[in-house]
């Protein structure tokens, strides 16, 4: 933007987020939201679920060598910490008593 006097004006840009950066929020929002939900699956069908038999971890953590690019690698995490919390709900209902 000019002046009257022939000068630049700094224009004032407000800073948006990257795609990256939203890209990056959805996915830990995601993760945060199906992590209540297996919560509250798990609390509201206690009552009528088994118990839980020794088993492998429902969540594995399997180690992985590759190298990953920042936002691939937060998506990794946040996609595995979906996977726990959905093989949480499997697990719930899969052992639900009726």
């Amino acid at each position: 933007m000019y002046k009257g006097n022939g000068e630049m004006e700094k224009a004032t840009i407000a800073a948006r987020p990257t795609v990256a950066d939203e890209i990056g929020r959805f996915a830990d929002e995601l993760a945060e939201r199906i992590a209540r939900l297996a919560d509250r699956i798990e609390g509201k069908l206690s009552p009528i679920t088994t118990s839980s038999c020794p088993s492998p971890p429902l969540c594995e953590n399997a180690k992985d060598n590759r190298e990953y690019p920042p936002l691939f690698n937060e998506l990794r995490i946040r996609f595995t910490d979906i996977k726990c919390a959905l093989n949480r709900i499997e697990d719930t209902i899969n052992r639900v008593e009726l």
